[in-house]
């Protein structure tokens, strides 16, 4: 669904002030509610604080007349204690000597025998607060501890004295129960500012974005027009700041455009021409590596023009029932349509020869007789052609003036450069073709990697004007002889991208790299397969990072 920009700015600050108005009624929300919660806590701590202190003073009274126990005089002590136990949150106030209930003193006969109210431990060597739940669910307060003589220093008596926590909550709970009346009133305002609050930002916000998206669908409403092709109108958008300023671009665009009207005409006539080029070039090139066990096949191509005079490929050669595989590398001379013109002629015709041929050199020979009358004055085509046997693991090449080929040799980290006779197709005679041309054959180890290049790898110059050489590319292959194929190709492109630096791509780059992997060898009637599922094109991409071609 399609969103207008006023639509989209309006939900963003709606939403940001939204958000900030419900952040903030969170919070104060959240510190009143802690606030109650605090008040709460503090109010049980101060009571509870304060039953402490009673029983603490009426130990304290008991102390006092320590003297009068240690006689045997309590009709003092029984008169305070009956006065106190009047009082609704006293419970009982009981004094004990020698295990009998001396005060409150009985109404006839002698004390009785003491027993400490069920849960309550009989009194020690010290002041004790404890609390105890009563049959009826109670709670009772019970401080007990020993009543001295501090005269004497004697202890003349123990006291037990129960007051009751009822009073004491149910004031709590009456003044948590005002709190929370007072916290519901005041978020209750809370919820109502913070809504009335949010409506007038709502309003504000909505006046804000028209008024700053107003020039900007101005502004869209002229480009519309302009894209229909009215070259003539100019926006109006009369605002002094950034959208503005675009305006007065767009209007000066506008009127450029209309200026370079015949010329953009012709220049996207030619990029339509080069276009069908460059897809007609890609469809030449192979968009998937072959597969044969035991072997790692790798291929990189990077034009330094949006199409290229550089050619390589791969061919299943089939002849007396064993598979071999062909590798093609060719570099035309020249740049541009003519050099992938001559490129596309030259590969089909060196595809009609090489059907059913197992000599590289006969191949070349061949392909030299026909396309020789069609290479124009000037021109030329320099070509390696391989046929790697699986097998065998072994190379039969031959090489019309191409770069000689190097080999890896992981058993003694050397890189050999191998040369191989011949001339380019279009340079001197048929006679001189035929009589120059030759073909080597090479094996190859677990381990070794042939190698196969155009010059722009070599010839590759930094800003200084220094060629990346040789003995840099050899160089490569000793650090990263343990990467696949398809990944030194691609390293050695990357490197050679660095080495240039700022300077553009003077030459086509093209490699193809063959690195054995393995002893194991297919049998010689065995086909050779290429498909996108074991080494295809898009795979390579997603594996490696290096594609088949950069253009």
């Amino acid at each position: 669904m399609r969103l207008r920009l006023r639509t989209k700015f309006a939900a963003l600050v709606l939403g940001l002030i939204l958000l900030m108005m419900g952040s903030v009624w969170y919070l104060i929300v959240s510190e009143e509610s802690e606030m109650e919660e605090s008040f709460s806590n503090q109010q049980r701590l101060t009571m509870r604080d304060e039953l402490h202190k009673r029983a603490g003073g009426i130990f304290a009274f008991l102390a006092a007349n320590s003297e009068a126990l240690a006689v045997g005089d309590y009709l003092t002590v029984d008169a305070f204690v009956r006065d106190i136990s009047r009082e609704p949150d006293i419970l009982f106030v009981q004094i004990v000597r020698n295990g009998r209930q001396v005060v409150p003193l009985p109404e006839r006969g002698e004390p009785p025998v003491f027993t400490p109210p069920p849960g309550i431990d009989p009194a020690g060597d010290s002041f004790q607060v404890g609390t105890v739940i009563a049959e009826s669910g109670e709670n009772i307060l019970v401080a007990s501890g020993p009543i001295i003589d501090k005269t004497i220093g004697v202890r003349v008596a123990d006291a037990y004295i129960g007051i009751s926590k009822k009073p004491i909550e149910d004031a709590i709970s009456d003044a948590q129960e005002m709190v929370r009346a007072v916290g519901k009133n005041a978020r209750h305002n809370m919820t109502f500012t913070t809504i009335v609050l949010s409506l007038i930002g709502i309003v504000c916000a909505l006046l804000m974005v028209h008024y700053v998206v107003r020039p900007i669908r101005t502004l869209a409403r002229g480009a519309r027009i302009i894209g229909e092709g009215n070259l003539d109108h100019q926006v109006s958008v009369s605002t002094n700041d950034e959208v503005g300023e675009l305006a007065k671009t767009f209007n000066e665009m506008t009127r450029n455009l209309k200026a370079d009207q015949v010329e953009l005409v012709e220049k996207k006539k030619f990029e339509q021409e080069l276009k069908i080029a460059m897809e007609i070039q890609k469809t030449l090139l192979p968009k998937e590596l072959p597969r044969a066990p035991g072997y790692d096949f790798g291929a990189v191509f990077s034009a330094a023009r949006e199409v290229s005079g550089d050619y390589y490929d791969f061919l299943t050669v089939q002849a007396n029932g064993h598979a071999r595989i062909g590798v093609v590398m060719a570099d035309v001379s020249g740049k541009g349509v003519p050099g992938a013109f001559m490129m596309a002629v030259t590969r089909s015709i060196l595809r009609a020869k090489a059907t059913g041929s197992v000599n590289p050199s006969d191949v070349l020979r061949a392909t030299d007789a026909v396309l020789r009358p069609d290479i124009k004055r000037g021109m030329f085509v320099s070509m390696f052609y391989g046929l790697l046997d699986p097998s065998t693991a072994r190379i039969s090449f031959s090489n019309a003036g191409h770069n000689p080929s190097l080999v890896y040799r992981a058993s003694s980290g050397a890189v050999d450069s191998i040369r191989c006779k011949g001339m380019a197709f279009g340079i001197g005679t048929a006679r001189q073709f035929e009589s120059l041309i030759s073909t080597r054959e090479i094996g190859l180890d677990p381990g070794d990697i042939f190698f196969q290049y155009t010059d722009g790898v070599q010839h590759a110059m930094n800003a200084a004007g220094e060629r990346f050489g040789m003995d840099r590319l050899m160089d490569i292959f000793r650090v990263h002889a343990d990467l696949p194929a398809q990944s030194i190709v691609g390293r050695i492109l990357e490197i050679v991208g660095a080495f240039t630096s700022a300077e553009a791509q003077f030459d086509d780059i093209t490699m193809v790299a063959i690195k054995r992997t393995s002893v194991s060898v297919i049998p010689a009637k065995a086909g050779i397969q290429h498909g996108v599922n074991s080494v295809g094109h898009p795979d390579i991409a997603k594996q490696t990072g290096f594609p088949l071609s950069r253009e």
